[in-house]
């Protein structure tokens, strides 16, 4: 049980660091050895093999932010070496430039003044629309909820999976390389029926990953929660609970501006009274709503967040169509 909790853990940071798979190796070799170190310490000070082998992992902390500190000393290793190669090729560049003017033509060194005029504009204008897009795509949000989003978009994609008695670490494996993301097997699922050595067969055709997932998983009273950019498989059970609640933001502005939408607060009754009404902070739950601004911020459950998503793109749909009907018998009735 010692090597599997250490081994899951450290086969975790290795998939999260963005290294070369030697260089992961040898993280994780280190890892192994200080890890195993302090079993043994924990061991001699009266600890059972579980409590020592569960301290000694808690104790390197949460994976995801191990792998981050990893990637924080390799990208100063290599900003230093990028600096000295971009200070070469701007010294190279400048002395290139200066022996290209010298040898241009007088009355063609730097054509009309109407030429240079259009094209600073139009080059200006198109890197102030490239800037802009870049930072409204990478810079923006937080990492974390851009790896959830990312997710999310993959996970609505229609699934074609076919497993026919397979493991599920195998299982786990291929969905990680078709989703392009980490699938963790949580242990609140292990403790209650599903391990990596159950033998899973399902098969999905175009449907959403999403709900292939749950499909799936459901037979071993299992579900998935979307966590700090990975899926992480867990138990029906621990999904009721707020550790594993995910927070989400809705763009609901296109409800509450149109002329047949709603308020703030009919809308939050709304998702309130249609969505699982128990699980609610008001109504003795844990989840929470709010809008700011337009957009609807979520606490929730997965399968919560499935379900209100699903209920404003329905709703702003309806809504949109009752304005176009309602437009064209204005268009026929003048």
């Amino acid at each position: 049980m010692t090597h599997h909790q250490f081994e899951n853990y450290l086969t975790l940071v290795s998939r999260l660091l963005r290294q070369s798979p030697s260089e992961c190796d040898v993280i994780a070799d280190e890892l192994r050895d200080h890890l195993e170190s302090r079993f043994v310490e924990l061991k001699a000070a009266g600890h059972t093999d579980s409590e020592a082998a569960r301290k000694a992992v808690e104790e390197f902390g949460d994976a995801s932010a191990l792998a981050q500190q990893f990637g924080l000393v390799s990208k100063v290793y290599y900003r230093r070496w990028i600096m000295r190669f971009t200070t070469l090729c701007t010294a190279c560049v400048f002395l290139g430039l200066v022996f290209l003017m010298a040898m241009w033509p007088d009355n063609a060194r730097f054509g009309s003044p109407d030429q240079v005029y259009g094209q600073n504009d139009i080059g200006s204008a198109e890197e102030t629309s490239t800037q802009s897009e870049f930072l409204r795509e990478n810079i923006g949000l937080s990492d974390t909820t851009r790896r959830n989003r990312k997710i999310d978009d993959k996970l609505v994609e229609p699934a074609e999976w076919n497993f026919n008695g397979v493991a599920f670490q195998d299982v786990r494996e291929v969905l990680a390389k078709r989703l392009d993301v980490n699938v963790f097997l949580d242990q609140s699922a292990e403790d209650d029926s599903l391990m990596d050595d159950e033998v899973v067969t399902f098969q999905a055709t175009n449907l959403p990953g999403r709900e292939a997932l749950k499909m799936m998983l459901k037979k071993y009273n299992a579900t998935y929660v979307v966590k700090r950019g990975v899926i992480c498989v867990i138990s029906k059970d621990a999904a009721t609970s707020p550790e594993y609640f995910r927070r989400k933001i809705f763009n609901c502005q296109g409800i509450l501006k149109s002329d047949q939408g709603c308020g703030e607060e009919e809308l939050i009754r709304l998702i309130k009274k249609v969505v699982d009404p128990e699980n609610w902070s008001d109504m003795h739950g844990e989840a929470s709503v709010t809008v700011v601004n337009g957009l609807l911020v979520v606490l929730a459950t997965e399968s919560m967040l499935d379900q209100i998503g699903d209920l404003l793109r329905d709703l702003e749909w309806d809504l949109n169509r009752v304005s176009d009907e309602r437009a064209k018998q204005e268009v026929a009735f003048e």
